[in-house]
């Protein structure tokens, strides 16, 4: 069942800089969430924080049906981004799960979008979690969420061989050629 369905405005800004909520906006935010205003949480989180999705790239669903394990997915078009209603059990939760998508609308662009269920797409994974808890205070995680976003990130670090691992301890999480996804953007440097 779609609850809900649009495309984004295109626009720009891919900045990292993200607001936090006052006391009356969190509230609205769980109004809308309580209420299943989906589509109006998502619109009004993004706004709210900051967190647009790169203009005009992504459509967004809502649909709490599909067999995804995550809270969100963004296909391999990269054209749409489905939420499972795993993503709305809090605002902080709502907002990271915002913010983990758009670090891979960001890796598509920047041409390290990695194959499914392959080294790359474990590496886009792992930055997506990563970027999320450098940003946990400004979303407002708890300590649970937090621990949640890291076990997160561990189950796809775990998977990475050792050439990987090393990159990313040095900061890169650069896909390597051989794992990108077939028609993903060449990057500039190559």
């Amino acid at each position: 069942m779609v609850l809900a369905a649009w495309r984004t405005v295109p626009g720009s800004g891919a900045s990292e800089s993200l607001k936090r909520p006052n006391r009356i906006e969190v509230a609205e935010l769980q109004a809308l969430i309580k209420e299943a205003r989906y589509r109006d949480a998502i619109t009004r989180t993004m706004n709210i924080f900051g967190l647009n999705l790169l203009g005009g790239f992504s459509a967004l669903f809502v649909n709490d049906q599909e067999p995804y394990p995550d809270d969100a997915v963004t296909l391999p078009d990269i054209s749409v981004v489905r939420f499972t209603i795993n993503a709305f059990v809090s605002v902080p939760w709502l907002a990271r799960t915002i913010f983990h998508e758009r670090v891979h609308i960001q890796q598509f662009l920047r041409g390290d979008w990695g194959r499914t269920d392959s080294l790359g797409d474990w590496v886009n994974e792992v930055e997506a979690y990563d970027r999320s808890a450098r940003v946990a205070d400004v979303l407002g995680l708890s300590g649970a969420e937090r621990q949640t976003n890291a076990a997160l990130r561990s189950t796809y670090y775990r998977r990475l061989d050792a050439s990987y691992r090393l990159r990313i301890s040095g900061g890169s999480y650069k896909v390597k050629t051989e794992d990108r996804a077939p028609g993903a953007p060449t990057p500039p440097t190559e």
